[in-house]
């Protein structure tokens, strides 16, 4: 999480094994992260965000990503889009494109 520009202080995960393992409370705790859980059985907790990771997996799919650097600024471009309201022009974030280094 060094990488990231901001500290994280919340999670919020489902109930999945890599969630709930000692080490994964272990480093929340040592990062000063609280870490909360989604009750049992309400997947609509995690609907926007499984949506969300979704879109992003299938466009990351279609690129050529050579460095965590050249991840950041599509991925940006994502959150952008995602939180624009509804036909704002700051909704139509750059699409990426494949990369001629992937031909």
């Amino acid at each position: 999480m060094a990488a990231l520009p901001f500290r994280v202080t919340h999670m919020l995960t489902d109930r999945g094994r890599r969630f709930t393992a000692a080490g994964f409370k272990a480093a929340c705790h040592a990062l000063g992260a609280q870490h909360r859980t989604t009750n049992p059985y309400t997947p609509q907790t995690n609907g926007m965000v499984e949506r969300f990771n979704g879109r992003i997996g299938r466009e990351v799919l279609i690129m050529c990503i050579g460095t965590y650097n050249a991840l950041e600024r599509p991925l940006h471009g994502y959150k952008l889009a995602h939180n624009a309201p509804a036909g704002n022009a700051s909704s139509r974030a750059t699409h990426p494109t494949r990369s001629s280094a992937c031909a």
